[in-house]
């Protein structure tokens, strides 16, 4: 994102729900043996559908600044030229008692939490880290008895 920032280049960029090598899903919304989409040939595609007007024609194309990202949960591919897109708003969160986030700034004096770090905690074998260049399905399954060994904090569900 910081070459797309700071270079004056065509870009195009693709942020999906992949892991590292894009070649295993990753989005948490979908069940683990979903394939990655768009597949490897579609993503060769993309690759050689930028560079191929650069490298097999006579004259370069306008320069093109495209981000392309898929919005989980929403299950949605959009596109901006800007980051972040003009259609978001920054939003503020806070840590909360009970392990939640809130929109609300705390107050008070008591203003931390105590963990004893758990070093058999942890995110599992199956996470889109542990699983990056390989074409593993990606599993994160009920995360309910994990979270209680870390600290993870939840905020409550958007109103639609």
């Amino acid at each position: 994102m910081s070459r797309y920032l700071t270079f004056d280049a065509p870009i195009l960029l693709y942020i999906g729900p992949w892991n590292h090598g894009a070649l295993s899903n990753a989005n948490p919304y979908s069940p683990p043996d979903t394939p990655v989409t768009p597949g490897l040939q579609e993503q060769v595609d993309w690759i050689t559908g930028f560079l191929d007007p650069y490298l097999l024609d006579d004259a370069p194309p306008e320069p093109k600044r495209e981000i392309h990202y898929f919005t989980m949960g929403e299950d949605r591919w959009k596109v901006t030229q800007q980051w972040p897109p003009e259609d978001i708003a920054e939003q503020r969160w806070y840590l909360a008692e009970d392990r939640e986030l809130s929109n609300r700034p705390p107050s008070g004096r008591n203003l931390a939490d105590q963990y004893a770090v758990d070093f058999n905690a942890g995110t599992g074998i199956l996470t889109r880290w542990a699983t990056s260049m390989g074409g593993t399905p990606i599993d994160y399954g009920d995360r309910a008895a994990a979270d209680e060994l870390l600290l993870a904090y939840t905020s409550r569900a958007a109103a639609a």
